[in-house]
């Protein structure tokens, strides 16, 4: 119940700004977000063989985290995310197939 109201409490905060400039920061982390989703547990997995993780969180080792993780999610995002997403858009644009003409009754022509 706790999860829903944070993200109902979420969307109504997006909602109620939604004509606010947000940001630069701001707005550059929401779009590395997804490359932030699928790097950050290849570089717990390589943290955790290369220096092991402790039983209690170490401010040091959590900064440095973030401070190689979001450079490098700048980097997949400039050079592997956004060109697949224009090969996609570029893809899509040449295959899209017209649709047949509807008459105004809703038979075909």
């Amino acid at each position: 119940m706790a999860a829903f109201l944070l993200a109902v409490l979420t969307f109504g905060v997006g909602l109620a700004l939604r004509h606010r400039r947000l940001p630069r920061w701001l707005t550059g982390l929401g779009t590395i977000s997804y490359s932030v989703y699928l790097v950050h547990p290849v570089l717990l997995a390589v943290s955790d063989a290369t220096i092991g993780r402790g039983r209690q969180n170490n401010l040091v080792l959590e900064v440095g985290f973030y401070a190689v993780l979001l450079p490098l999610c700048v980097l997949t995002y400039r050079y592997v995310e956004a060109p697949a997403q224009r090969w996609g858009r570029r893809l899509v644009g040449r295959e899209r197939v017209p649709e047949p003409a509807l008459s105004r009754a809703g038979s075909r022509s």
